[in-house]
């Protein structure tokens, strides 16, 4: 019988399962939505090589869980953590971030970003009680098909980037994002290496202006990494591109289309709601850094 933590390079079937089944108990008993950050779009596609999900049983029963998201910064992580209800304040998500940035430390990641639903009163608690310290929150949107502006006239062009376009894109996300040129490489490197990413350049006449991902999974397709060059902002761009892009999807599937924007952006917060967005749920982030020092 399973007791206590069991780290996992890559999760069964069976296992996915009992890790929904804690993640809806979890929102139904905060009125949450836990399923958003935990991701198993990706859980369900790890790649086997490294130890990054967690899994806290007691006699048998899964009553916590831990998920390591590495995305295009190798320096950072993000995390997330659920216990189930009934067995809270067992030190349970303490000691599942314990073991898990043990192995980050291993893995040379020096810092962590802990995400929690807004609404969620035991995550915020957790996150006080270990002084995680605030960063930032996002807005997990998801389009409202019904709201969607007709496209005008293609001032733009959107095509599927290649190889060739590496350079213009990794330009446009250090200029966008104030990415450094490893980071933005790394982001190119991972998405053209997954075939569920599909990467496109925006192009005013010859000029690459902007940049957007969208990444596919069993039930939703999101938006990611919308960017459009500083110096092309504010000119209709971005809304253009955004519109094309909608089209584009809906046109080639039924999938709930997300994006998610910081909550501070309120530029584009108010591009995103007037091309048929609304907002579904809110995130909040907490840094823990440097990792050793929450080893306690």
């Amino acid at each position: 019988m399973l007791e206590g933590i069991h780290a996992r390079t890559r999760l069964t079937e069976t296992e996915i399962q009992a890790i929904t089944h804690l993640a809806n108990t979890c929102n139904r008993w905060e009125q949450i939505n836990v399923t958003i950050p935990l991701n198993l779009s990706v859980l369900q596609n790890r790649e086997g090589k490294e130890a990054n999900d967690f899994l806290y049983y007691c006699s048998g029963q899964l009553t916590g869980f831990l998920g390591v998201y590495s995305f295009s910064n190798k320096d950072e992580a993000e995390i997330t953590i659920m216990v189930d209800p009934h067995f809270r304040r067992k030190h349970i998500a303490s000691a599942l971030l314990k073991e898990a940035c043990r192995y980050l430390q291993e893995r040379g990641i020096q810092s962590g970003l802990l995400i929690t639903d807004r609404s969620s009163f035991s995550g915020k608690a957790f996150l006080t009680a270990i002084n995680a310290v605030y960063q930032f929150s996002e807005y997990s949107m998801v389009l409202e098909h019904s709201k969607v502006p007709i496209a005008k006239e293609k001032a733009i062009q959107l095509v599927q980037a290649n190889r060739t376009d590496d350079a213009y894109i990794r330009s446009i996300l250090t200029e966008s994002f104030f990415f450094s040129n490893e980071t933005a490489s790394e982001m190119i490197r991972q998405t053209t290496s997954d075939s569920r990413h599909t990467l496109y350049l925006a192009q005013a006449g010859s000029n690459p202006i902007g940049t957007v991902t969208v990444s596919e999974y069993p039930h939703e397709l999101y938006i990611r990494a919308f960017a459009v060059r500083p110096s092309h902002q504010g000119k209709g761009y971005g809304r253009n591109i955004l519109v094309q892009l909608i089209g584009k999807l809906k046109s080639e599937s039924t999938k709930a289309i997300m994006i998610e924007v910081e909550t501070a952006n309120s530029n584009a917060l108010h591009l995103y709601e007037s091309c048929g967005f609304q907002i579904r749920s809110a995130y909040d982030y907490y840094s823990l850094q440097p990792l050793k020092n929450k080893q306690k």
